[in-house]
């Protein structure tokens, strides 16, 4: 379609399309079009191509057209058919709609590290027994209890799941050993800690926080809190030790190789006791150094 450039205004509000189907031109209008420029647009592009093969996709809301020969105008509307078209501010969701169940209506519920809400709720599987899952949206059946032998779980990326208890092999007493290791390394924030049966995986939190810190400082009077920097930390894995001897309590520890040609866990230590490995791995956690650990 040919727009003299006297009307380039109008090229950011029209433009022709090419249909593949029929290979009639069309006018598509954009969010901020006027209806007396596409009027105008319409009939000057109808006149230079012969009144042919050309129509109007589809009208402005509330706008009415009138048939012609090889499509459709808008007919100029009164200003005052605008009035209901104003952006409206959209309304707070009601908490009994169709599908969707009070959210204090459920008596099991966690909030992960990164703050969103998940509620647990029941149904009945195929088999007919009943069902449980963790879901963030305040829908389906509440539930009243956690089954008997599940626990809440969440995982270093902030999900929550239900799953079965597991029976740790680590005992407290090394998780403990391993608790003060890191915090004597850093901040609780920079580390997230999993336990299953006999491994334990020490995860670190990525990215520059410290340039985020410094960004907020700019917008406030202050930088972000430890409960901030781990509400927005992405963690990763890359330390872990498991247990191999449950009688003699002997470790391995394995570092995550980020190696395009690896991108696994590698050995780096034991079988021994966890003590001495705790103090010769866990302070390279962040550095350089910790590349080199093979």
């Amino acid at each position: 379609m040919h727009v003299t450039p006297s009307h380039t205004h109008a090229q950011t509000i029209l433009r022709g399309v090419q249909c593949r189907r029929s290979k009639a031109r069309t006018i598509e209008r954009t969010s901020e079009f006027s209806p007396p420029i596409i009027a105008l647009i319409a009939l000057r592009s109808m006149i230079a191509d012969g009144t042919r093969h050309l129509r109007l996709r589809r009208a402005p809301p509330n706008i009415p057209v009138v048939p012609t020969g090889s499509g459709v105008l808008p007919v100029l509307p009164n200003p005052d058919m605008f009035a209901d078209m104003k952006r409206r501010k959209p309304t707070s969701p009601s908490l009994s709609v169709a599908g969707e169940t009070r959210p204090d209506a459920f008596p099991v519920q966690r909030v992960s590290r990164t703050g969103k809400t998940y509620y647990l709720v029941q149904r009945i599987s195929k088999t007919g027994r009943p069902a449980y899952t963790f879901t963030t949206s305040a829908q389906g059946q509440p539930a009243a209890v956690i089954p008997e032998g599940y626990e809440v779980y969440e995982n270093a990326e902030a999900q929550v799941f239900l799953r079965k208890k597991v029976t740790l092999l680590v005992s407290d007493a090394e998780m403990a050993l391993i608790a003060d290791a890191l915090r004597a390394q850093g901040p609780a924030w920079r580390y997230w800690v999993e336990a299953r049966k006999d491994t334990v995986t020490i995860h670190e939190a990525g990215g520059d926080m410290e340039s985020l810190s410094d960004m907020c400082r700019t917008f406030r009077s202050r930088g972000l809190t430890d409960d901030e920097r781990r509400r927005h930390a992405s963690y990763m894995a890359v330390l872990r030790f498991t247990l191999v001897d449950p009688e003699t309590r002997e470790y391995v520890t394995e570092r995550y190789c980020f190696r395009g040609s690896v991108d696994d866990w590698i050995h780096i230590g034991g079988p021994g006791p966890l003590a001495p490995q705790c103090r010769k791995f866990i302070p390279h956690l962040g550095r350089e150094s910790f590349y080199d650990l093979i």
